[in-house]
């Protein structure tokens, strides 16, 4: 709107000098021009807002989840808590929670082709193909669960929950890290996730031990 005024009044001056605008008067109340100007930036915002707002409803709700993964950040590493079901080899259903903490590799602990203060030496294990629920909190002080490369970047609060869905379409590995100041060692609290296909998420949550 500011804009589209500037705009005209620029517009207005540059035909003013050049002798388009002699009689002044006959253009002070143009009510068409007028009315012009002012739906076209209304149409402008309302094609931006409309879409927008579909988007944000869209991300905020929750479709029904296979599979739930809780983070808590803490100063200054992350503890996940996750709860998957499995077929057992009577064909039976079960469930197994698995709940562990990921810290930073230090310099000297990284091998040839590892990323210094990304690595951890727990990764997060996602499954593809799968409707995840995300739950974020933290324990302390105010963290950011930010996995870009995933669309995610949650705050964690001290006593709320907040939650998104994670929809992922092929195998990859996901960096992220804590995008809130939340003390000394903020910068070293990486995010590190593994995105398998569902049986090698199963076995690998199964047996603690990474298995593509």
């Amino acid at each position: 709107m500011v804009f589209s005024i500037y705009l005209s009044q620029i517009l207005h001056s540059t035909f003013f000098r050049l002798g388009f605008f002699t009689k002044i008067h006959r253009f002070t109340h143009q009510t068409i021009l007028e009315t012009i100007w002012t739906i076209i930036p209304v149409v402008i915002v309302l094609s931006i807002a409309i879409p927008s707002f579909i988007l944000l409803y869209a991300i905020d709700v929750m479709v029904d989840s296979a599979i739930t993964i809780k983070a808590i950040g803490h100063q200054w590493y992350w503890n996940y808590e996750l709860e998957f079901p499995f077929l057992t080899e009577n064909f039976t259903l079960k469930f197994k929670r698995r709940i562990f903490d990921s810290y930073m590799l230090n310099t000297d602990d990284l091998t040839l082709g590892q990323l210094r203060n990304l690595e951890v030496d727990q990764p997060l294990l996602v499954p593809i193909k799968t409707h995840v629920d995300l739950i974020v909190t933290a324990s302390d002080v105010l963290h950011s669960f930010a996995l870009p490369s995933a669309g995610v970047k949650i705050d964690a609060v001290p006593g709320r929950l907040n939650h998104s869905g994670i929809f992922l379409e092929r195998p990859a590995i996901l960096y992220g890290q804590c995008s809130e100041l939340c003390g000394t060692n903020h910068a070293f609290m990486p995010i590190k996730a593994l995105a398998l296909n569902y049986e090698a998420y199963v076995y690998s949550n199964q047996k603690n031990a990474l298995f593509y």
